[in-house]
């Protein structure tokens, strides 16, 4: 691939995995906040991480890259939470018995309604590969 190519593929992995990151981050259902700042990238597939301990109230931060530095064009990446109820949360279950079986977001005894519906992760997704489209046509031009 001519040089000129192979940059703008490695900008459009750094573009599309910042989008990515913001995305999934603003719309995680926040009570401390330590699910949404949870959320890990790593190129070639999921690694472990600790995730941060504490309250961090709704800020977004920026992508916890954990095993690379720059995104190469070519390569997978993953954006994945190592909490333990993220998959639930993220409306794919198995979801707790404190949620009686099913899917929950908000606090009912804080009086809180639901900050996200049932299959908002998998939207995400969708949004995500039209804009790579997107994306990718802008810098084709």
């Amino acid at each position: 691939m001519p040089e000129y190519w192979s940059e703008k593929g490695d900008e459009f992995m750094r573009l599309l995995i910042l989008e990515a990151d913001q995305a999934i981050k603003l719309n995680t259902p926040v009570d401390t906040g330590r699910m949404r700042a949870s959320w890990q990238v790593a190129q070639g597939g999921a690694v472990s991480g600790e995730a941060p301990k504490g309250n961090h109230g709704k800020r977004i931060t920026k992508p916890n890259k954990k095993n690379y530095q720059k995104e190469k064009f070519g390569e997978t990446y993953s954006i994945h939470n190592n909490l333990p109820y993220a998959e639930a949360n993220a409306g794919r279950g198995p979801y707790p018995p404190s949620w009686g079986g099913s899917f929950k977001s908000g606090n009912k005894a804080r009086g809180e309604g639901p900050q996200v519906s049932e299959g908002w992760f998998d939207l995400i997704a969708k949004n995500l590969e039209d804009r790579g489209k997107e994306l990718w046509g802008q810098m084709a031009d």
